[in-house]
């Protein structure tokens, strides 16, 4: 089916020639049907007026010609203008030619110039003047046809007229196809910038609607951070009092174990001079050195929770390794000769120091020599030191019976036990290989198992070498001493510290060289010599200058006597504690104290006080109370000299004895010392005060950097946090609500 003729421009084409084809189809039927309907008028008036045979005749021979050209070009426009244009210009040039041969006149011919201008509005003014020049042709071939129809001022006349109207037409229509092609091109810019411009305007509004559902987002983002603090808080809290708890659970029960063991080895008078025979010397002292080792991995995890830090600090220092095999070797002998086995050390005679922690290398020793133990039931354990060029290897053979291959992958995994098959297996929650192979990678260093069912186990790990010019002391322990300091590693210089906060601060500052001095003065010369990057000391030591040209940290560090000061008390001792620490802390007190009350809801715990009390000949007046209602009620009728008081109780607390004692004008000249498991456990800040002094002074860079670094590790302000929506979510909100 023919599509229909488009005789308009269409407005959606933004083409010139597009648009110019389409007003040439529409002028060409509308000279067609023009053309037509003279035609006609024509042949009815000329039959009308010569009504003649003859003339009849020659009508009917123009009409033959004529009409099927015209009803053929009004076919053809629909399917093809070109054809259409064809058949219309070369049909009328046929049809004139034959009209004036059949009628022998030449008055028509000026029909030629008409149809020259058609031709050149229709096609073009080129076209035009070929179909001028065909048609002054044509007329000559007339006059040659049939002589003397044809004047030589007829061809010129016609000629002329032809050139006229083509010339008219060019004139006409240049002007014309130029404002055409101008408004085409204007049309079609105008129409692609509006349509950009909907694109934009859509973006436009997708952005609004983003923006709205970004503000609404972010509306509910500030809402769940805020729940994620209180819930971090909580966590935190929850932390907190999860490790003042494992610090109360655990130092009590350890009080004990080193108290009395110690009691028993250093002070036999307190059991009546009762002489303690000499194989049980032995064990004790070995439950003794146990309990000490479990008291400083308790005092770790309590740092790890109160220092908020995610990995396991060292004490890194020059550690004689042999002398840690034979240590941890000692602890297990006797566990692994009762089973029947045999325990070799294979140590060379000389083994450089290595920078160690040795209490984290012990551990990992003596858990690869119990685990050995409890899977072999015949035959021997070896550990096996070799030197190599840059490290020291450790191999803890056996002769048990190895683990299958399947299992081999499996055992630094968390929580996977093994089961010997030889019985005598000991379940446990399968963290010690895990936790040693931790340790063994934080010293640099690797660790891995060789095993094969029936073949024994060899467990393995390497720690890094150190350079070898470290003076080892006497019995194989190496001492910190400014002789061995690494010249890529800092020094800090501690003035005036506890050894308990000079070991803390080693542990967690594991970049650093610590050396730790008794006064500022010497502090001050240490610096000097070592080339030290800095001394640290309290923030309550005497403000002097401690160095010509090492800066001064003066920082609230964790003593108990800064606890002691904030709740009120003489002193504050923390559990385990020694006999030589209460009697240090009694005499402090200065004025002869002879009554003595002691507090705590543990029965042991107050036994033991008593016999520390009473154990150098002193012969002290003891009163005892569980709880602090008790507490308060003795000190209604009895009025003790010195009040030992732990803190958490059932019931009133220490905290709460310690405030119904500040009420009471009476109660409140009785001294008192808190004896407790929480040391400084990170709950309460330390001091809200740091100063840093440097004697030449800060350079802007050093001052930026300093300020950056302190920026970089303080946690954040979470009071900024403010539930209420600032101005710019304010100006968001009217610009999305318009």
């Amino acid at each position: 089916m023919s599509q229909p003729l488009r005789i308009h421009p269409d407005p959606g084409v933004h083409d010139a020639a597009v648009q110019l084809d389409a007003l040439r189809a529409d002028a060409l039927l509308l000279f067609l049907t023009l053309g037509a309907i003279g035609y006609v008028a024509w042949h009815y008036a000329y039959i009308s007026v010569w009504a003649t045979a003859d003339t009849l005749a020659r009508a009917d021979r123009i009409f033959v010609v004529a009409v099927p050209l015209l009803v053929g070009a009004f076919v053809l426009l629909p399917r093809s203008q070109l054809a259409a244009t064809g058949v219309c210009v070369g049909g009328g040039l046929l049809t004139i030619s034959w009209a004036l041969y059949s009628l022998d006149t030449v008055r028509g011919a000026i029909l030629y110039a008409m149809l020259a201008m058609v031709a050149a509005i229709v096609i073009h003014p080129l076209g035009g003047a070929l179909v001028a020049v065909v048609a002054v042709g044509l007329l000559v071939l007339l006059g040659t046809a049939r002589p003397g129809l044809v004047d030589p001022v007829d061809v010129w006349s016609t000629a002329v007229f032809a050139g006229l109207a083509v010339a008219g037409v060019w004139v006409l229509t240049r002007h014309l196809l130029l404002a055409l092609n101008w408004y085409v091109n204007s049309f079609g810019e105008a129409e692609r910038r509006t349509r950009e411009a909907e694109e934009h305007r859509a973006q436009l509004v997708r952005a609004w609607k983003q923006l709205d559902a970004a503000y609404y987002r972010l509306e509910r983002a500030n809402a769940a951070l805020q729940l994620a603090w209180k819930a971090a808080d909580e966590a935190e809290r929850s932390k907190m009092e999860l490790a003042l708890n494992i610090s109360h659970e655990l130092r009590t029960p350890l009080n004990l174990i080193v108290g009395y063991s110690e009691m028993m080895m250093t002070s036999p008078g307190s059991y009546g001079n009762t002489p303690l025979p000499t194989p049980y010397r032995g064990d004790l002292y070995a439950v003794y050195s146990s309990a000490q080792h479990l008291l400083a991995l308790t005092d770790d995890v309590l740092d790890l929770a109160r220092m908020e830090v995610g990995s396991l600090a060292l004490r890194r220092e020059p550690v004689d390794l042999g002398q840690v095999v034979r240590d941890a070797a000692a602890l297990v002998r006797d566990y692994v000769e009762a089973k029947g086995l045999e325990l070799r050390l294979e140590l060379p005679e000389a083994l450089s120091p290595l920078m160690l922690d040795r209490l984290r290398i012990r551990q990992v020793l003596l858990n690869l020599l119990t685990n050995a133990a409890r899977f072999t039931q015949r035959g021997w354990i070896a550990v096996q030191v070799l030197q190599r060029e840059h490290d020291v290897r450790v191999d803890v053979r056996d002769t048990g019976a190895g683990i299958a291959p399947d299992d081999l992958p499996r055992v630094f995994q968390r929580f996977v036990t093994r089961q010997s098959p030889g019985g005598d297996w000991q379940r446990g929650v399968g963290l010690g290989l895990p936790i040693s192979k931790r340790l063994v990678e934080m010293h640099g260093g690797t660790m891995g198992v060789d095993s094969a069912l029936g073949a024994g186990t060899t467990f393995w790990f390497t720690v890094p070498s150190v350079p070898s010019d470290v003076d080892v002391a006497a019995g194989g322990s190496v001492g910190l001493s400014p002789a061995y300091l690494r010249p890529y590693q800092p020094v800090l210089v501690l003035a005036q510290t506890p050894a308990a906060v000079a070991g803390l601060l080693q542990r967690h500052l594991e970049g650093c060289q610590i050396e730790v001095t008794d006064t500022l003065a010497e502090a001050r010369a240490l610096a000097m010599e070592v080339k030290a990057t800095a001394i640290i000391t309290d923030l309550d030591a005497p403000d002097e200058p401690a160095s010509e040209s090492v800066p001064v940290f003066r920082c609230p560090l964790p003593r108990s006597r800064r606890i002691a000061q904030e709740l009120g008390v003489a002193d504050y001792l923390i559990k385990p504690i020694s006999r030589e620490a209460l009697a240090s802390a009694i005499g402090a007190l200065g004025d002869r104290v002879r009554h003595v009350l002691i507090v705590d809801d543990d029965t042991s715990f107050v036994r033991l006080l008593a016999r520390l009390l009473n154990s150098d000949g002193h012969e002290y007046v003891i009163s005892t109370a569980h709880n602090g209602e008790e507490a308060l009620a003795r000190l209604q009728v009895e009025r003790p000299d010195l009040l030992l008081l732990d803190l958490v109780m059932p019931g009133l607390d220490g905290i709460g004895v310690l405030s119904s004692m500040a009420n009471q004008p009476e109660l409140a000249g009785i001294r008192v010392i808190i004896i407790s498991a929480h040391g400084d456990d990170g709950a309460v800040p330390l001091g809200r005060e740091l100063r840093v002094s440097k004697p030449e002074g800060f350079h802007l860079a050093e001052l930026t950097r300093l300020i950056a670094a302190m920026v970089e590790v303080m946690a954040p302000v979470r009071a900024h946090l403010s539930p209420q929506p600032s101005a710019i979510s304010s100006q968001s909100s009217a610009i999305s609500h318009p």
